[in-house]
């Protein structure tokens, strides 16, 4: 099958054009990267739809730029490090990507309400399409030749990507990509990591429910499954607790007190309060990809889910509050972030 990369196919640009690009290319990272990750179905897109509210942020639907490419288990991605693979097949995925979302078509890569994104400039379009088809034709052509050279060269894409948007801070949120937060620190170590945790209670009903009617996106069909994927990153999470450059939130605290909960995310991030975050029901649409109709409940109000109630009986609720009382969230109400650097605060202990 013929190759379908921008290099091969790339439209003509006016010198303007082609000098807005160069320029790009050339100019700084954005200030600030960050990753917001956690376990499925729980508020991940709502936190993502209020910060990327903030006139100051970049944020984009779901990449799965890593957990496609990349395995979760580290010592994996060395013993594959050496097996044949085919060329350039990663980065044509992050090319289908970027052009299924109109962010190598010549728009301005932040959808709209209803998910529409809006065109740039006649002037920009071809800067904003060269630029970012230059940051992908820079990606290996192996990731996991080298892992870490890979993602710095996915940051170079969402750079451009933020940089033509004219953010300082890009945002991106794939739940999965919890297993890469040593990598993202290997390649940066200055990158934000934001965890966002639930009661687990709620989220494996929600997970239990989601797996039911979406089993094409969702592998946890029963309370079983969902408890062993809620323990197993909560287990990964609680280890986080004290190193440099990771946050945590709660989503009971956000939708209980959303401005009280989002002011020490957004000074984490570098940024100033902004009442836009409160607004974030269109940011929302904009960050929901078609196919995604288990998340639409973020463009509505604030609400706590008690979804529980409605999808497991009683056995299984007194269950998982047993197993839950053993993993209590305090420790991450707790946590405060950590300033970059060696030093390591100490880990409350769990009761």
């Amino acid at each position: 099958m013929p190759s379908s990369r921008p290099s091969e196919a790339r439209p003509q640009v006016s010198a303007q054009a082609a000098a807005h690009a160069r320029a790009q290319a050339a100019a700084p990272p954005a200030k600030t990267r960050c990753f917001l990750v956690g376990t499925a179905r729980g508020g991940t897109t709502l936190l993502q739809s209020m910060l990327g509210a903030h006139p100051a942020v970049y944020t984009l639907p779901e990449t799965h730029f890593w957990d496609y490419s990349v395995p979760k288990q580290p010592w994996l991605r060395r013993f594959r490090s050496v097996m044949p693979g085919d060329p350039g097949a990663a980065r044509d995925r992050v090319e289908r990507f970027l052009t299924e979302h109109g962010l190598l078509a010549g728009v301005a890569g932040e959808a709209g309400a209803g998910g529409q994104a809006e065109p740039l400039p006649e002037a920009a379009a071809p800067a904003k399409a060269a630029a970012v088809a230059a940051a992908v034709q820079r990606l290996p052509d192996k990731p996991l030749a080298d892992p870490t050279a890979w993602t710095r060269g996915l940051f170079s894409v969402l750079d451009a990507l933020a940089a033509e948007a004219g953010r300082s801070v890009w945002l991106e949120k794939t739940p999965l990509h919890l297993y890469y937060t040593d990598l993202f620190r290997a390649a940066d170590p200055a990158v934000r990591i934001v965890h966002m945790l639930r009661d687990p209670v709620d989220q494996v009903a929600s997970l239990v429910d989601a797996g039911t009617r979406h089993g094409e996106a969702f592998r946890q069909g029963s309370v079983s499954t969902a408890w062993k994927r809620w323990k197993k990153e909560y287990i990964l999470q609680r280890a986080l607790i004290g190193r440099p450059g990771h946050a945590f939130v709660c989503y009971e605290d956000l939708v209980a007190k959303p401005e009280e909960t989002l002011r020490p995310v957004l000074s984490f991030l570098g940024l100033p309060w902004d009442e836009a975050v409160m607004a974030y029901q269109d940011r929302a649409s904009g960050v929901i990809a078609s196919g995604e109709s288990w998340k639409n409940r973020n463009t509505g109000s604030l609400s706590k889910s008690n979804k529980a109630e409605r999808v497991l009986d009683v056995t299984d609720r007194e269950w998982l509050r047993r197993q839950a009382a053993k993993f209590p969230l305090a420790p991450f109400r707790e946590a405060k972030p950590v300033p970059y650097g060696p030093q390591r605060a100490k880990v409350p202990k769990s009761n």
